[in-house]
């Protein structure tokens, strides 16, 4: 079989939402997965999500904002929360668990 990996994982991220221009955002509404999540503004067009308290998984994290001028803006980025990547484990060894 394939070698295992050690779970490296992804839960803080920083979304830059595009086409904001040289304007600020006034607002924003995150989603994960369809349902309302929160996420804080960072900067002039930046917005932190924690994916903390997810399990494993692939997640869609869907990021609409206003701009101060009034511009609706919104982007969609899909993540994983355990990937892949790091040393392989050797033969035997026992799986990593995430408590979150």
């Amino acid at each position: 079989a394939g070698q295992r990996f050690q779970c490296t994982s992804r839960r803080q991220i920083t979304i830059t939402v595009p086409k904001v221009g040289n304007s600020r955002l006034k607002s924003v509404r995150v989603t994960v997965n369809g349902k309302r999540h929160r996420g804080q503004l960072r900067g002039r067009k930046s917005v932190r999500v924690s994916l903390a308290t997810k399990l494993k998984g692939r997640y869609t994290v869907k990021v609409t904002g206003v701009t101060r001028s009034g511009k609706r803006v919104s982007t969609t980025r899909y993540y994983r929360t355990c990937t892949p990547k790091g040393t392989p484990l050797p033969a035997g060894a026992p799986k990593s668990k995430i408590k979150g």
